[in-house]
């Protein structure tokens, strides 16, 4: 293991780049916004609702709050609909498209909407996107990236974990959205989005 400075190093992103003689670079420059207990989500670069007005918070804020109301019925809802899915008998894709859409407004209304994107040259036909849920998600293609898909899919992630460092379990950790292409994109952009 190779040491280096810092009192904050679990804040550091690291390089190691073994092409250009084993060359290490650490970088503190994000440390700005140093979390001491959660260095996974330690930096914000960019806070829009900081910058909003107290008015416009407050009205975001009580409609996320009507919607989280919401959440309590669904908790008894969701077992409902999964069961009669399960038995047959709610096999109607508009219920289901409505049912989908409604767990996608209070997601959105309560939590928000990721975003991630992969842009310019692709250097494989494959790229892989792991979000937390498969309750939504939409995607974006532009350029090479729209006209040289191939497939999409939406798959189980399933890591190792080993509890106490010790015994081994494979579990599932959120889904993986996998673009296949014919060949690897030269331009362009892939985004999707996503409630977690």
């Amino acid at each position: 293991m190779t040491l280096y400075a810092g009192d904050r190093a679990l804040d550091a992103e690291i390089l190691l780049d073994l092409a250009e003689g084993k060359n290490l670079t650490i970088d503190y420059t994000l440390n700005r916004y140093q979390s001491g207990m959660n260095s996974n989500r330690a930096v914000i670069e960019n806070h829009e609702w900081k910058n909003t007005s107290k008015k416009e918070r407050f009205k975001h804020s009580m409609v996320a709050a009507g919607t989280g109301c919401l959440i309590v019925p669904l908790l008894f809802l969701m077992p409902l609909i999964t069961a009669l899915v399960n038995m047959g008998v709610l096999n109607n894709k508009n219920i289901h498209y409505k049912y989908q859409n409604l767990l996608k407004r209070i997601t959105t209304a309560t939590g928000g909407i990721w975003e991630e994107s992969c842009c310019g040259e692709a250097h494989q036909k494959t790229i892989t996107f792991t979000i937390p849920s498969n309750m939504w998600f939409e995607y974006e293609l532009e350029g090479d990236y729209q006209t040289k898909i191939k497939k999409i899919s939406l798959k189980r992630n399933i890591i190792k974990f080993r509890m106490f460092g010790k015994f081994l379990q494979q579990k599932q950790k959120g889904w993986n959205v996998i673009f296949e292409f014919v060949e690897p994109p030269t331009n362009g952009s892939c985004t999707i989005r996503y409630v977690s």
